[in-house]
């Protein structure tokens, strides 16, 4: 999976902003890719622009073992949380609280991220 999006901390919509990857049949969270510590410089990997601090980009996989800004979907023999073999993950993303005020963002001034299957 690749999945692309604005970081609304960086452009100031929210205090945080996140991707949370999750099993969908138990509604249980496995992962998370987040403003503070794994957005910043994940989209010049793939654009070399200025406003690439503005945005993020990552892959979602199995096996991230040598792959910078890629969300690791463990196996069930892998511990707890983890990702059913044949079950593919959900995502969801949030921008958490609107900064100098009490509640989220005004979703209608967010630009919502997008998630791609690809296969080899």
């Amino acid at each position: 999976y690749v999945v692309i999006g604005v970081n609304h901390m960086a452009t100031g919509r929210s205090v945080y902003a996140e991707v949370g990857g999750y099993q969908l049949s138990t509604a249980t969270g496995i992962a998370s890719f987040e403003s503070i510590n794994n957005m910043p410089g994940s989209a010049e990997t793939y654009l070399n622009r200025n406003d690439s601090k503005y945005l993020y980009a990552f892959t979602a996989r199995r096996d991230c073992t040598g792959i910078d800004f890629c969300m690791t979907l463990p196996f069930p023999n892998e511990g707890f949380p983890f990702l059913e073999t044949e079950e593919p993950p959900g995502f969801i993303f949030r921008a958490i609280m609107s900064p100098g005020g009490p509640g989220g963002p005004d979703p209608k001034k967010l630009i919502m991220a997008r998630v791609f299957y690809a296969q080899k």
